[in-house]
């Protein structure tokens, strides 16, 4: 009885030791370099990397401070969501040279598109959504926002993040430089 006891607490002793390695590599960072890493584009189009002689098929860039510090603390993960697994940090997005910084670049473009609105044509609002029809950077544009909740978000006094139903992201860099007809069709809003 008393093997049996002492084969239980090894056996327990060592899930404990399984679980605080798990933990310990949840709470680590590693940190990408020339030297440990490389990427490459797929021919999807999409990022694959292999960091420290490990191949990890699609990755993807996430800024971790997309509005302040957007060209650092790129984080590489695998996987998508909730799902996601950090596979290292990038300290500056140039640190693996000319050719990745642009594939990442590429990358971080896709999933940050943002236009930023220059003008805003119109505002009408309907049934708890308001539309939009803006000039942007790329265009005009129409998008539909739900009224209420973390649609609008102001970043400091003069800007704002616009989120539309489809999780699109529009930014008025500077409401100070629209006009005085806009700024009364946004005043409803912020």
């Amino acid at each position: 009885m008393n093997t049996e006891i002492k084969d239980e607490n090894k056996e327990y002793e060592q899930i404990i030791a399984q679980q605080n390695q798990k933990v310990e590599q949840m709470f680590s960072i590693s940190f990408l370099t020339k030297e440990n890493t490389t990427v490459e584009r797929t021919e999807g189009g999409l990022m694959s990397a292999t960091v420290d002689g490990t191949f990890y098929k699609r990755v993807r860039p996430v800024r971790c401070f997309p509005f302040t510090d957007p060209d650092k603390y790129i984080s590489l993960r695998e996987g998508s969501g909730n799902e996601s697994r950090e596979i290292g940090m990038l300290l500056n997005i140039g640190d693996l040279g000319a050719e990745a910084e642009a594939i990442i670049r590429n990358q971080l473009d896709l999933m940050y598109f943002m236009p930023i609105i220059k003008k805003i044509l119109s505002i009408r609002e309907e049934y708890g959504y308001s539309y939009w029809d803006v000039q942007t950077d790329r265009g005009e544009l129409r998008f539909t926002v739900r009224m209420g909740g973390n649609s609008i978000n102001k970043l400091s006094d003069t800007r704002i993040i616009i989120s539309d139903l489809d999780a699109n992201r529009f930014e008025i860099p500077d409401t100070s430089a629209l006009s005085a007809k806009e700024l009364k069709m946004l005043d409803l809003y912020l």
